[in-house]
């Protein structure tokens, strides 16, 4: 690991496994807005096909109980990737041209938030934090 300084080590990927990586990288392109990573994955595999880089950003790896997973949404098995967006309505919109489901909106104390299906049997959750 190389450290990042006093807030210790950075998170370099997050692997996910998807049954058609592409329809999965296009739902992200329209409904979440992130950027393909220009990157070669090395001789094994097939860029585009086997493989998609996707830019998101600096991310957070959170651990739950299966439990506290259920409360988001997700079951065991399930993989869910959660982006924090500006708008949540027009996060919605967004992703609602790009998938027929879309989970209820779910108020919490801290902010707003959706659960939808990714191509792939992807979960993503889109949330809005409450601004002071």
């Amino acid at each position: 690991m190389t450290p990042r300084g006093d807030s210790g080590p950075e998170l370099g990927a997050v692997w996910l496994a998807t049954d058609d990586p592409a329809a999965t990288a296009r739902f992200l392109r329209e409904a979440v807005g992130v950027a393909e990573w220009d990157a070669d994955p090395g001789e094994a595999l097939n860029r585009g096909t086997d493989w998609i880089g996707l830019d998101a950003g600096t991310a957070k790896l959170e651990l739950l109980t299966p439990a506290a997973f259920a409360t988001l949404g997700g079951s065991a098995g399930t993989r869910l990737l959660a982006f924090e967006v500006a708008s949540l309505p027009a996060a919605i919109e967004a992703a609602g041209r790009a998938s027929t489901e879309l989970g209820p909106t779910v108020t919490a104390p801290w902010g707003r938030s959706i659960v939808t299906r990714a191509p792939g049997d992807v979960h993503v959750q889109l949330y809005e934090r409450f601004r002071p």
